[in-house]
């Protein structure tokens, strides 16, 4: 996952009028339409007042999650257990459904008026009877659901997607979806092939379904197919991932798995014969959760990144040479110094992307350095010798 590269103030003042217009045009509504004034109570005591509100649909989540005057966070908390129940299956084991029944009583204790949102008094203990479990304690939501369809029919998301999604991402620039980094994104003025993923699912969160901090721009596959209502702990608007893992090759075919070796067979190895990975440099769950619901491991691991990675490995053994002789002379030969011997590895990744680790629109990009750093390391290292 790769943190959402902000655009420059022009776009950004641009973006914040989006939804600053939004804002106004819901509360244009609350003012004509007579049988809104029905969310208006419900709005009140979830923001604790209007200047709030708006902070819901203009502002950044750092700004909004703990106003003391309102109950962004045990909505927040609350529709975190309910979509922990409804992900819940029958192969979790008892002392899973134990602990989230404990879970829920012990954050009570610290955020009380989370039962002005939740039913706990009827909170289902008896774990034997899996349906029944999940059953009974979907009771205790009842309130949050009859509040989320209420938010859901006036904030309406379909309107809001209608007259912005286009707008929206044509300003944020963002080329390459930021969740994968793998599938481009196109954006024109008339249409763009991006969705709108809400990094607080909307099914779960629909007080947050119009929100900018919200709104994160994906490929159809990852909003679709991978993330959909999935929650996840790192926003990329405001995280990025791609510090904790790194993607690695091996080739199964030879016993000695050294880049000496694989340049040495170069002519023998095959798309078939490289094997994709990712390395994990965390023992964070949340990142280990994000990668293994994005599949990131099996969505690289195909066979036209393991042909690049073969084309790769043929250009670095048609230089080696050359790297060598550089290198055993001391001296300038087609190259002034290691770091243009390095710059060798540009057809696979521009030195100054690889250099700025900036990747939000270079699709595959973080593929690309990782694997080109395998190389550099290389060649660092004859360098040493």
């Amino acid at each position: 996952m790769i943190k959402l590269e902000l655009p420059q103030q022009p776009q950004l003042k641009e973006i914040d009028v989006c939804f600053e217009n939004y804002y106004k045009s819901l509360l244009e509504r609350l003012a004509k339409d007579g049988n809104t004034h029905r969310i208006i109570p419900e709005i009140l005591k979830l923001c604790g007042n209007m200047a709030n509100f708006k902070l819901l649909i203009t502002d950044e989540w750092f700004n909004i999650k703990d106003k003391s005057d309102g109950l962004f966070l045990e909505y927040f908390l609350v529709g975190r257990f309910y979509l922990d129940l409804k992900k819940m299956k029958s192969s979790d084991n008892k002392k899973y459904r134990l602990e989230w029944v404990s879970n829920i009583l012990q954050c009570i204790t610290h955020y009380p008026k989370m039962e002005e949102l939740i039913d706990c008094n009827h909170l289902y203990y008896k774990t034997a009877n899996f349906s029944k479990f999940k059953k009974e304690n979907n009771k205790i939501f009842s309130k949050f659901i009859e509040l989320n369809e209420k938010l859901e029919n006036f904030l309406n998301y379909k309107r809001y997607r209608k007259f912005y999604r286009v707008r929206l991402w044509g300003l944020y620039s963002c080329e390459v979806c930021p969740y994968c980094n793998l599938n481009s994104i196109v954006n024109h003025s008339t249409f763009t092939t991006a969705d709108i993923e809400h990094f607080y699912p909307q099914s779960f969160f629909p007080l947050f379904c119009v929100s900018k901090f919200n709104l994160v721009p994906s490929c159809k596959d990852c909003n679709q197919q991978f993330k959909g209502s999935k929650y996840f702990h790192y926003n990329p608007r405001y995280y990025g991932l791609d510090e904790y893992f790194k993607f690695k090759f091996s080739v199964n075919s030879l016993f000695e798995k050294t880049i000496d070796n694989y340049l040495s067979h170069s002519k023998e190895i095959t798309e078939d014969g490289i094997n994709l990975a990712i390395e994990l440099y965390t023992e964070n769950k949340y990142v280990k959760e994000a990668l293994s619901i994005l599949e990131i491991s099996n969505r690289y691991n195909n066979l036209n990144n393991r042909t690049e990675i073969c084309k790769f490995i043929k250009i670095a053994e048609s230089k080696r040479g050359l790297w060598l002789k550089t290198i055993e002379n001391g001296a300038i030969l087609e190259y002034r110094d290691k770091e243009e011997v390095l710059n060798e590895l540009s057809p696979f990744l521009n030195s100054e992307i690889y250099q700025s680790r900036k990747f939000m629109n270079i699709e595959k990009g973080k593929f690309k350095a990782d694997i080109s750093s395998i190389f550099r390391d290389y060649i660092e290292d004859l360098w040493s010798r």
